[in-house]
Parts: structure tokens; sequence; C-alpha cells
């Protein structure tokens, strides 16, 4: 029989046996931005040696790690997430660009900077932006891959995988907000809401931001939460530096940001602290930082094991994991609730949301439907989050609406080495009832291009969805002053074109990146010339006026990535116009003959063009353009009346402001080829080259005054190519080409026949973009 001193010790060795099995290990992570992956590091280092992690907490990028580790996802799992390039873009605040509405894309135009305010507010207070990036598309997935896991515990943290806490900051009441229960995408995205960087949310009435504000490491809230026996913090941050007198950043950090304290103190603690040192929103090296949390973990680990004595084996982890997950069903929605709406927005926007009524949407669905709301230009902003059902095991979609202030203003245009600058003003309002209502109009003002126009549009949410638009352009072209400064002669042509034009547009969206377009309206078009280059200051001109109305269809897809100088994406335009009206032509003081003529034309366009980038990643990039035109235009009572009026092919944007008459055909087809090389992001280099092969067009048969001939041939061939260093800056490019044409009498010869060299060269910071042209 035992001794009473061996059943003590006995007894002694079973007691610290069932403390060492019962010892509890929390593990605590930093705020840091980028750097702050280095804890997934952390995580793969700790379970790969069967240490135990029974509760974990995290402030900021710390709260989103341990947030997806307590939702069930493996570390593996969690680094694949965010080194994808998936997660950079939404870091960034990309969409897919699958998800890109083009029908909610308003016209192309000008502007440099846009300016939205509230008529009701101070417009300072309004209009100046509270953060970089817009996070619909980070809060939509914050919610898929982080609702279904708010289900399986009952939206209580601390029957999640592992038991989480991460914390807020509250900067009116100046303290900090702990997070234990709720939807955990939630909690997540409030503990991210980097100042300027990330917007704020607003729970339970209080505006809550990062909460690295107040406590970037929060080992006081594991303590206070789940006083675990054992504490391992994983640290990729420091206290701001003390201000400078002359750095107003550094002041305004340090008078925003409280002091955190970054050591652990007691037995019972390790301090793991990654060397990183890359900025907090460089996220182009996020498997370093993963590696370097990694590497600093091991440095640590036999300190580790010399405190925790528990181990679990990865299978043990991998089991507990599959089996809470399989709790988690998918993500079905069956009701739909709009917070920041009246009654009647309500309607606007599930309509969107729900264009068949009473229908359920798996998450695909709604997930397309939930970028149609973002699209649009009347909300703002938008944050989901998901509340389970059980009677019917789907889930009630819950959207925050921030509905897009109802004020636009913006400035903008083109300064360039030749007379062609261009300023450019626009203003709009916009508003939400049943339907969505826009007006919007613009100025351009410049020496070739002086313009006004004022539209409004209603957006009315069905089905397909649907939009009519009135729309009122008065163009003015002058050719005259920019051609003469171009070629550097005093005798060019004196050419000015004016149109004023009303038309009705209604589109269809076919898909997210196509629209089908049905317009029709009148016009009235004037063309002021001489028909000769000698002319004096006292003559008078020819002027050409067209009288009439138009039809047309078009059909549109379109994903390039810019408006000016894409390099990825395509666009396809099929559109066919119909046009009918009378001809007035009244001779000036230089004409041959001297007789007003009158002449009826009915005549149908239809056009073909495709911009395609078929290499769009990488450093190189290659695409192709191609046009095709056909008409069957009568010709007008004279040669340069007749031209004017042609379409033109101008695949430049040098040529876009040239009046090119070598470029002017009834039918003709055109062919592109584009090398760019992608510097860096956002410097291209781009080198294109254009054949044009009229066969239809207006020859001049020098016989002043006489009607064109209506030349069919196919003889005639004209090229364009240009070299060009591009720079997409935040305002507008910057771009320095030079431009080659060859066979194009209009470049290559002067006026009295000389030979030049058909070589141009163009600097031009903004945008060359123009309202429509009536017969666009």
């Amino acid at each position: 029989m035992p001794s009473r001193a061996t059943r003590i010790l006995t007894f002694i060795i079973i007691m610290l046996s069932q403390c060492a099995l019962a010892q509890s290990v929390g593990v605590v992570f930093s705020g840091g931005g980028a750097s702050g992956l280095a804890h997934v590091g952390v995580l793969k280092a700790l379970e790969e040696n069967g240490i135990p992690i029974d509760y974990i907490a995290g402030t900021s990028i710390g709260a989103l790690v341990a947030g997806l580790y307590s939702a069930g996802y493996s570390p593996d799992q969690i680094e694949a997430m965010l080194t994808s390039s998936k997660f950079r873009d939404l870091a960034s605040g990309q969409v897919e660009d699958k998800y890109i509405y083009y029908f909610r894309k308003p016209l192309q135009n000008a502007n440099w900077v846009s300016i939205k305010f509230s008529s009701f507010s101070n417009f300072l207070e309004t209009s100046i932006p509270t953060s970089f990036i817009n996070p619909a598309a980070l809060d939509l997935e914050l919610m898929r891959i982080l609702d279904p896991a708010s289900m399986v515990c009952d939206y209580q943290f601390d029957s999640l995988f592992i038991p989480f806490r991460c914390v807020a900051s509250d900067i009116v009441d100046k303290k900090s907000v702990v997070f234990k229960d709720g939807n955990l995408n939630v909690a997540v995205r409030a503990s991210m809401s980097y100042p300027a960087y990330l917007k704020p949310l607003r729970i339970d009435g209080k505006l809550l931001y990062d909460g690295g504000l107040y406590n970037n490491f929060p080992t006081d809230v594991m303590r206070d939460e789940f006083n675990p026996d054992i504490i391992i913090g994983s640290n990729v941050s420091s206290n701001e530096s003390p201000p400078e007198e002359d750095d107003f950043l550094s002041q305004i950090r340090n008078m925003v940001i409280s002091k955190t304290n970054y050591q652990l103190n007691g037995d019972s603690t390790v301090l793991i602290e990654p060397k990183v040192e890359y900025g907090i929103f460089n996220f182009n090296h996020l498997q370093e930082s993963i590696d370097s949390g990694y590497v600093a973990t091991l440095k640590e680990i036999e300190t580790i094991k010399a405190i925790v004595h528990r181990r679990v084996h990865h299978k043990v982890m991998d089991e507990k994991r599959l089996k809470f997950n399989r709790r988690k069903t998918s993500l079905v929605f069956n009701e739909y609730e709009y917070e920041g709406l009246t009654k009647t927005e309500t309607r606007y926007v599930n309509r969107i949301m729900q264009p068949k009524k009473n229908s359920k949407l798996g998450f695909p669905e709604m997930k397309k439907n939930y970028y149609r709301i973002y699209e649009n230009d009347k909300i703002a902003r938008l944050f989901p989050f998901s509340t389970y059902n059980a009677s019917d095991s789907t889930y009630k979609l819950t959207l925050k609406v921030k509905k897009e202030k109802n004020m636009l203003l913006e400035f903008g245009g083109n300064v360039s080495s030749r007379p062609i600058n261009t300023g450019y003003i626009g203003i709009g309002y916009n508003t939400i009832n049943n339907t969505g209502v826009s007006f919007n109009a613009n100025a351009y003002f410049g020496k070739l291009y002086a313009s006004v126009l004022a539209k409004a549009r209603v957006d009315i949410p069905i089905r397909f969805p649907i939009y009519i638009e009135p729309i009122i352009t008065i163009n003015r072209w002058n050719y005259f002053d920019s051609r003469a400064t171009f070629f550097e002669d005093n005798n060019s042509l004196f050419l000015i074109q004016n149109e004023q034009f009303a038309i009705i547009n209604t589109a269809f969206a076919a898909s997210n990146k196509t629209k089908i377009s049905l317009s029709g309206g009148l016009l009235s078009l004037r063309d002021d010339y001489y028909q000769s280059n000698s002319f004096g200051q006292d003559d008078i001109t020819d002027k050409t006026v067209f009288l009439g109305s138009t039809f047309a269809a078009s059909f549109e897809k379109n994903s390039l990535n810019d408006k000016l100088y894409p390099n990825e994406g395509s666009a396809l335009r099929l559109s066919i116009r119909n046009t009918n009206g009378e001809e007035s032509y009244n001779p000036g003081t230089t004409a041959s003959e001297q007789n007003v003529v009158l002449k009826n034309h009915n005549w149908i366009d239809a056009k073909l063009s495709y911009d395609h980038y078929y290499k769009s990643k990488g450093i190189i990039r290659l695409g192709f353009y191609a046009e095709v035109m056909y008409s069957d235009q009568d010709l007008f009572t004279n040669y340069t009346a007749s031209s004017l009026r042609s379409p033109s092919f101008q695949p430049t944007p040098e040529s876009k402001t040239l009046f090119l008459e070598s470029f002017r055909a009834y039918q003709y087809a055109a062919f592109g080829h584009k090398f760019i090389i992608n510097i860096i992001k956002d410097v291209d280099l781009r080198l294109e080259g254009y054949v044009f092969q009229p066969y239809r067009f207006a020859e001049n048969r020098n016989d002043q005054g006489l009607v064109p001939n209506d030349k069919r041939s196919l003889e005639r061939r004209y090229t364009i190519a240009t070299a060009n260093a591009v720079y997409r800056s935040p305002l507008g490019p910057i771009s320095f080409s030079l431009n080659y044409y060859y066979n194009v009498p209009e470049v290559s010869s002067d006026n009295l026949g000389e030979q030049r060299v058909p070589i141009t060269f163009l600097f031009h910071f903004g945008y060359i973009l123009f309202n429509d042209k009536a017969l666009k």
C-alpha cells in the first residue's frame, strides 16, 4: 500500500497536469496597415507547432486577420485570400471590371475635378471628401466571407470558431468600443476605418473609426474579456514620433492618435515583433509581410513552448474547423431592408435590387444588383450586412444607403502646345423618387471649339433598366484658326461649323457592359466657308444651312479602362442613322456662282467600330482598332460643303482637332494597331499606326463653284502613325506625341504645292474630348 507521502505526491502531479491541460492561450494582433499581414505568418507558425489558440483579438488590420481566423478560415486560406490580386483591388477601392455598369456611365466629357455638395448644407462642409477610396467592394466581400460565421455563432462572438474581440474608436466620447456580438463583418470593418482612407461606420448612432486611434494593441481587452493564462502578442506598429514644428500631418496625427502600450508585462507573455518596414497603405509586399511574421514567430517558438504546455495537432484543428464550417449556410436573400431612405427612395432602390418582386437572390445575383445600385450616380455609399432567418434558412439583406449629394460642379478642359486650348465647366442636380432624375449642363470655350449642352435624364428601374434623356446641344468648330497655326501658313481655308440640335435618347441595358439606344430629334447645321484661300477681311463667306430631322439606333458594349488613353478592355459600337432635310446654299462674295440653291437630302448611315486590347496585362499591351462606314448620302451643292458634312475618321486625339479632307469619305474602312509599353502604373509609351481606305468620297474637280465629283475608287490610301508618352495623372492625361501623316496632301504640302515634313508635335494636358456632334 502506497505511503501517505506517495499519495500526496501523486495527487499534486495529477493536479499540476490538470492545470497544465486547462491552460488557456490568448493571441492579440496590433494594427499597422499593410504591415499587419505579418499576423498571418504568426498564425501559420503557431498552428504548425501545435500551439493552441483559445481566444483572439485585434485592432484594424489585426482585427481583419483575427476575424478571419475566428470565422473558421485556416492560416493558408487567409494567406491565399489576402495575397490575391483581388484583395489588392479591394484595398484600393477598385471594382471587378465585369461589375462596372456601363449603362450608368454619364456622357464622356473633359472634366478634371468633380465637386459634389448638398444644396441644403454649407459648401465646404459637404464637398471635402472624407476618404480616399469607396469601400463598397470591400464591404460586400467582408459580408460574404464573414456573415455565415455570424449565423453559426448566433451573432455571439464567444461562440465563433475561436472566441473573438476587436475594438473601434468613438471620437465623440474619446474612447474605445469593444465588439463582442453582432455581425462579424460590421465589427471588423468598423475596426479598420482608418481616417481619410476608409469612411467610418455609424453604429448605434455613433460614428466609429479605426480602433488604432485609442487602442492599437488591445492586450487589455484580452485580459478583461477572457483573462487567459498566457498572452501571445504580435505587434507591427509603434507610437507616433513627437510632432515637428513644420510638419502639419505629424501634428494632426499626434492630436488624434492616443499612445498605446506595446509592451507585454509578466512571465506568461510572449511578444513577437516582425520586422516589417513597408508603409501603411503599401500593398505591394504582402507575401513578404506574411513571411516576416512567420520567421519572427519561429525565433520565439521555443520561448512559447516553454510556457505553453498544451499541444493541438493540426489534424485536430482541421477537424474542428471543418465541423464549424459545415454549419454555415449559403447566403440566399429573401428579405431586403434599406436604411437612410424615404419610402419612395426605397422603392426605387429595391426595384434595382429586385427586378422581380418577391424573388430570392443567391449571392452572385445579389452582387450584380448591388453594384448596379453602387454605380448609380445618385447613391454615394452602401454598407451591407445580413441577418439569418431560421424559419426558411435564408437571410435578410440590410443596406445602409447614403444618398449622393444632389449638386455637382465640374471643371476641366485641355491645355495644349497648339491653339486648341479648351476650358470646361459643368453643373448638375439629381434627385430620387420612384425614378431617378438628373439635370446637367456644360460649356466648352476655346478658339477651336465652343459648346453648350443641357440635358435631363430619367432612370426607370424596371427588370430591363431604361432611361429617357432629352438633350439640347450647340456646337461651334473653328478649323480656320487651328489649321492656320498648325500648318504655319496664312492661306488656310476658312472653315467654321455650327450645329444646333435637340434629341430625345432612350437607352436600354442589355447587360452590365451593353446598352441599346434609340434617338431622334431636330437639327440645324450651318457651315461658313470660302471655297478658295483667296479672301479678304471684307469678304462674306459662303453659307450652307441644313435643316432637318434625324433618327438613330445603336448598340454599344464598352469595358475600356480610360476615356482617352485606355490600355485594357474593349469597345464595340454599331449604329444606324437616317437623316432627312433641306440644304440651303447662300453664296458669299468670293463664289463664282451667285445663285441660292435649295436641295433636299435623305440618307442612311451605318457605322461599325471596334477597339480591342487583346493583351492587356503585363508591361507590353497590344490592341487593334477597326472602323467601317457606309453612307448613301448624296453630295451637297459644292465640294467644301460636301466635305464638311462627310463622315470622318479621327483615331488619334490630334486628328480630332484637325479638318483633314483626306480622312473624310462616305464609305470607307480603316484599321489600326497599338503597341503599348506600360512603364509603370499610369505611365505608357504608345506606338499606334492606322490605315484609312476610302471608297466613296467627294472629289474636288478644282472647278470653283461647280458640283463636286461623286468618286468611287480604291486607289487612294492614307496613313497616320503616332508615338505618344502618356501619364494619366489624377486630374487628367499629360501627353507628348509625335504624329506622322503619310501621303496626306493637307500635311505634306502647303497651298503653294511646296513639300514639308509630314511630322507634327503635340503636347497636351487634359482631355481632348467634346460633346457629341449632331450626326455622331
